[in-house]
């Protein structure tokens, strides 16, 4: 059975052949596997509504997406007032990756602007065991978004995601002894 392309972008017919071409710069683009929340089931993903992954949170923030590019709690449906981004792809999480993917730290910084610039009154935290800033321009960016934007980077990942029955809201669990962070509430969380 002959394969075809409906776009008509590959010809199946083509022969094999060598080409000898001079460039200045190779791209090589490996791919990467998305999060899978699974592993990391203290943060109660699938449990809460707004506990998502880093590609729902982009459909999230799209014109075209659920909420029509708003930033609104999925659980109540009410405007954010937060934004919590997990960096749970840490090389300390051997659940996870067991090395840095030294993207993760970036993207997140990416999310976080986007968003500010989106909703400037949304409080953006970012959560990470280590920051990873080692590529071109990636330290500027970083100090770019404390100062310009006014988000947090905060070095600790919460603990867990747990639910108050008595007031009905969702609050995070953060163990830092330095901060003296304890239970706080949250309105979305990004898993990355």
């Amino acid at each position: 059975m002959r394969k075809n392309c409906p776009a008509g972008a590959i010809d199946f017919n083509q022969k094999h052949q060598e080409l000898v071409v001079e460039v200045t710069s190779i791209i090589i683009a490996t791919g990467f596997s998305p999060l899978d929340p699974s592993v990391l089931p203290q943060y109660e993903y699938g449990r809460f509504q707004d506990v998502i992954t880093s590609l729902q949170y982009e459909r999230l923030m799209n014109a075209a997406g659920p909420t029509d590019g708003e930033m609104l709690d999925l659980q109540i449906k009410h405007a954010q007032k937060e934004l919590h981004l997990f960096n749970a792809s840490d090389p300390e999480n051997r659940k996870v990756k067991d090395y840095c993917s030294q993207i993760c730290c970036m993207y997140a910084t990416k999310q976080a602007i986007v968003t500010k610039e989106h909703e400037p009154s949304i409080d953006v935290m970012a959560f990470y065991n280590d920051l990873n800033a080692s590529g071109k321009g990636h330290e500027d960016l970083l100090k770019r978004a404390i100062e310009e934007y006014g988000i947090k980077y905060i070095k600790e990942l919460p603990s867990e995601v747990l639910w108050n029955e008595k007031s009905r809201s969702k609050r995070r669990k953060i163990l830092n002894q330095e901060l003296r962070i304890g239970v706080n509430l949250y309105a979305i969380v990004v898993l990355i």
